[in-house]
């Protein structure tokens, strides 16, 4: 019982509790919204223990890929060059993290890296008035799916922080799913850094934890449909993508 909830509070129960006064404290204060992501730092260290500074491990630097997207996010500009701006970071994040095994470089994992840039750098670049009016519910079930995948596929840790991800997600995800509410949705810029850390997440368990090839492109193309397909259907192509990388693994 004790192993479940050291478990479960770090991923599960306090994550939707912050998750929950930001919805709340939003109505008073509408900028709170812009940090949403940082609600994720507390799980992440707590999971993870104080970083280590002089390690190496990419999994060990994800709080500083939170404060950095996040401060594009709050810091005043056109969302274009904002959402170039996140482009840019995610792009030297990826070289950043590949660095340790460089060595191990090839044409496939190459082309693995090309292909998380190109869906983050669509995400990042796709205006509010074309995007998908559910987003949120999208990466959330993204996130939880390979939350599920990640633990399967050889990586508690890698899993808890995707689910922590999703926990975080989950008031405004539901929020997606009223009419009433719907015009409160979070804007894309919103959802930017908690992109970022999925495609990072993903990408570790590829280079590091031996996911496979085939449901870490499922669940890297999971989460776009939400930015890019109308009401619904974004939902409906993620949950496609997460079911089928569950069966493929």
């Amino acid at each position: 019982m004790k192993a479940f909830l050291q478990l479960i509070l770090p991923s599960l129960i306090v994550p939707v509790l912050l998750s929950f006064s930001v919805y709340k404290l939003r109505k008073r204060y509408p900028d709170v919204i812009k940090g949403l992501a940082i609600i994720w730092l507390p799980s992440y260290l707590w999971i993870n223990g104080w970083p280590d500074f002089n390690s190496v491990e990419a999994s060990n630097w994800l709080w500083l890929v939170t404060i950095v997207s996040v401060g594009l996010v709050i810091v005043p500009g056109k969302q274009s060059i904002l959402g170039m701006a996140q482009g840019v970071f995610l792009a030297i994040s990826l070289i950043v993290m590949i660095m340790p095994v460089s060595h191990l470089m090839d044409i496939v994992l190459g082309m693995e890296l090309l292909l998380a840039l190109i869906v983050g750098g669509t995400i990042f670049i796709v205006p509010d008035a074309k995007r998908g009016s559910l987003p949120a519910l999208s990466l959330a079930i993204s996130t939880g799916g390979f939350g599920i995948i990640g633990s399967l596929g050889g990586s508690l840790l890698l899993g808890q922080f995707a689910m922590t991800l999703a926990a975080i997600l989950s008031m405004f995800a539901l929020q997606e799913l009223f009419p009433r509410e719907a015009k409160q949705a979070l804007a894309s810029q919103v959802l930017w850094p908690m992109v970022q850390l999925y495609i990072i997440l993903l990408m570790i368990a590829l280079v590091y934890s031996d996911l496979p090839v085939g449901p870490a492109v499922l669940l890297l193309i999971a989460p776009l449909s939400g930015f890019i397909l109308p009401r619904r259907y974004g939902a409906i192509a993620s949950t496609i993508c997460v079911a089928a990388a569950l069966v493929w693994l």
